[in-house]
């Protein structure tokens, strides 16, 4: 004679499903919830004791897209320190993730020299200046005509060239034509 097994009660399985769905429920809505706040955003912040000195956490990235008459540069990858603008595995798209000096009375970033365009573009062995990109500066030829450096961001033209203070998820296309 076969023995039966023991399944367990079924008020037990409905009872672990609940709990189950609801952990699963919550995960989501955490995740969602933190997508779309101003922490994920704008990165944490931690002052000293006093709260004088404060720092912000960051972990931002922009897609630039330079080219030279045409012709698209493209950035070494896996390139700058970690603690600087550098590149990971994805072409022409800056990452930053350090702590950076914050005013927090203010709600601003005090050392923005590290988010500089000029010093990504540095770090990438690129000369920048406002009128030059790479070997071509305003007035050389390209192909027949002379050129022009000019810069947008998230399609505004934008005239700081070097000094831009990049944002997470900015667009910056940088062109000589």
């Amino acid at each position: 004679m076969a023995k039966k097994r023991k399944t367990g009660s079924p008020i037990l399985k409905i009872l672990t499903g609940i709990i189950i769905l609801a952990a699963v429920g919550y995960l989501i809505y955490a995740g969602a919830s933190y997508a779309g706040s101003e922490t994920e955003q704008s990165g944490v912040v931690v002052c000293d004791a006093d709260g004088v000195t404060c720092k912000i956490s960051l972990h931002i990235h922009a897609q630039t897209y330079p080219s030279v008459c045409g012709e698209r540069l493209r950035f070494p990858l896996e390139t700058g320190a970690l603690d600087r603008q550098h590149t990971h595995k994805e072409r022409n798209y800056i990452h930053f993730h350090d702590a950076i000096l914050y005013d927090i009375n203010a709600q601003e970033i005090i050392e923005t020299d590290r988010l500089k365009l000029g010093e990504f573009l540095d770090n990438m062995g690129v000369r920048f200046t406002s009128e030059c990109l790479g070997d071509k500066c305003n007035g050389d030829l390209c192909g027949d005509t002379p050129g022009k450096l000019t810069m947008t961001v998230n399609g505004v033209p934008n005239t700081e060239f070097r000094d831009y203070v990049w944002k997470d998820g900015d667009e910056i296309t940088i062109t000589f034509e």
